[in-house]
């Protein structure tokens, strides 16, 4: 018999994920373009911090507080970035936070705690091998590598890396109008005891310029795996304000809403970039 741990993803809550997806963290939540930076500038720093909070298909409210720097190396066909993050989880231990979706582990529930610490390490990278040209649209491929840094005593990881890749396709489709799929599939790291799938994802979505380019606003469905065989896939709906200032800011928020049993009901993150 399967007992009640639940294994979720912090931020999107990327997935590498906005999840999923490239749409999280500070590459750019969301990004509302995956279109080739052709700027000036080398380096992206920022923090999206983020705070969700769900059942996860348990019978207790479990909220998660993640809080990631990222910094971010800008080539002329990509860019690599590694991400640090500080996470804190408040449940009664049904919850752990991973790499995925939601999964279970033999533990059973306790009295509500707050554990906070240093949550996973991940390195990501995109490379560009089309940009649109007639009815050729951006193509990128993309990867990540998270190493196990946080805590699986604590439920702040599982103890384990996973490594995944994936596609992000984008096309303009009228003026200052963007439509975007990204898809991907992540092979996890399973921590003794546990019987966990690999995770497949994707996210579609659409984005719209405005200010006279000095913001988009953007909607995205994005739907990713159960870890768990026989369990609910999470899919969630996000929306998504970036506001790019002088001095090479960026500034994003992004509400999420759970549409199943196996995302957050709710989730709210602010970012704020410098690139440079």
């Amino acid at each position: 018999m399967r007992s009640q741990r639940r294994h979720i993803e912090p931020g999107s809550l990327s997935r590498p994920g906005l999840l999923a997806s490239a749409l999280v963290i500070a590459l750019g939540i969301a990004s509302p373009a995956h279109a080739r930076q052709i700027q000036p500038v080398k380096w992206q720093i920022g923090t999206t911090p983020s705070f969700s909070t769900g059942r996860y298909g348990t019978d207790s409210v479990t909220r998660i507080f993640y809080t990631p720097l990222t910094v971010r190396r800008l080539f002329r066909n990509g860019d690599f970035a590694v991400v640090v993050p500080l996470t804190c989880v408040r449940g009664n231990g049904t919850v752990t936070v991973g790499s995925g979706t939601s999964g279970q582990t033999d533990t059973t529930p306790g009295p509500v705690t707050t554990a906070c610490g240093r949550g996973d390490i991940v390195a990501r990278g995109r490379y560009y091998v089309a940009d649109q040209h007639g009815a050729l649209p951006t193509i990128a491929i993309i990867g990540h590598l998270k190493t196990p840094t946080a805590s699986a005593a604590l439920g702040l990881g599982t103890g384990k890396p996973d490594e995944g890749l994936g596609v992000e396709v984008s096309r303009s489709i009228a003026a200052g109008l963007l439509a975007m799929v990204d898809t991907g599939y992540t092979f996890i790291g399973t921590p003794e005891g546990d019987d966990l799938n690999d995770v497949w994802w994707y996210d579609v979505g659409v984005s719209k310029r405005i200010g006279n380019g000095r913001a988009n606003v953007s909607l995205f469905y994005e739907e990713y795996a159960a870890l768990v065989p026989g369990l609910e896939s999470a899919r969630d709906i996000l929306s998504v304000l970036s506001l790019i200032r002088p001095g090479g800011w960026r500034l994003q928020l992004v509400w999420q809403v759970g549409l199943s049993d196996g995302a957050p009901d709710h989730g709210f993150t602010v970012g704020a970039s410098r690139r440079f």
